[in-house]
């Protein structure tokens, strides 16, 4: 049986619509395992630094993973639920620790948005676009789905 997918917040949603207008609606997959984006070859040592071996990457999931066009994960893509300097997302923390690493050895990039980054995004009055975005965040202008 399937895992039941977790509502989404307003600023995820917006993410969400964000991420399909530039990639497709079809290449969007929400709340999917880090099992599932990486694969099941997992070294040694990953299962070594993991939290709960093999266990995390099947319960871990990730906000949005972008796909390309053989369905095989590029981009994950995760939102930092506060903009407030004293809060600190432990879980995304812990996430981003362990899967970062894991997604760099398959060729996967991860960036985290902010809630602010998500409100200049949607503001008609700003300047900033997605891609700018992504490109300064990835620091690598040669990324590309397709």
């Amino acid at each position: 049986m399937a895992a039941e997918l977790s509502p989404l917040s307003l600023q995820e949603a917006q993410l969400m619509r964000l991420l399909a207008g530039m990639f497709g609606a079809d290449n969007v997959v929400a709340q999917m395992s880090v099992r599932a984006i990486c694969g099941d070859n997992f070294t040694e040592e990953e299962l070594r630094i993991l939290p709960s071996g093999e266990r995390w990457p099947r319960e871990a999931v990730c906000l949005f993973t972008i796909l390309d066009r053989n369905s095989d994960s590029r981009l994950v893509a995760e939102l930092l639920m506060t903009d407030d300097a004293q809060t600190v997302d432990i879980a995304l923390l812990e996430r981003e620790k362990f899967a970062r690493q894991l997604f760099e050895n398959r060729g996967i990039h991860y960036v985290v948005f902010t809630l602010k980054e998500i409100a200049l995004l949607v503001d008609p009055d700003e300047e900033l676009d997605l891609c700018r975005l992504l490109e300064a965040k990835l620091e690598d202008s040669s990324f590309r789905i397709r």
